[in-house]
């Protein structure tokens, strides 16, 4: 069995490892906008990285939830879940 810090996990592992049935999604889709809306670069990144996280549980659904975040970002987000259906990441494989 492993034993994981939980302060030392970033948001997006605790998705990968526990899954959206044990992990609610609520919380975080809806405070997508202002993670995305940080002024710290870091915060934006861990925002995407998070994102790409809850794709791979939640797929195409996840974009009705990114509509309030800038239009550059939808189209970043949009390309990379395309890319991510490519390899074969996408819906399903986490």
């Amino acid at each position: 069995m492993h034993e994981y810090s939980l302060h030392k996990l970033d948001p997006s592992s605790l998705f990968r490892l526990f899954g959206i049935q044990v992990t609610p999604p609520q919380p975080v889709l809806k405070a997508l906008p202002k993670i995305f809306g940080h002024s710290d670069k870091t915060v934006r990144a861990e925002g995407t990285a998070l994102t790409h996280a809850l794709y791979q549980y939640m797929g195409p659904a996840l974009e009705t939830f990114l509509g309030d975040l800038k239009p550059v970002q939808v189209k970043e987000l949009k390309e990379a879940f395309e890319n991510m259906e490519k390899e074969g990441k996408g819906k399903g494989t986490l």
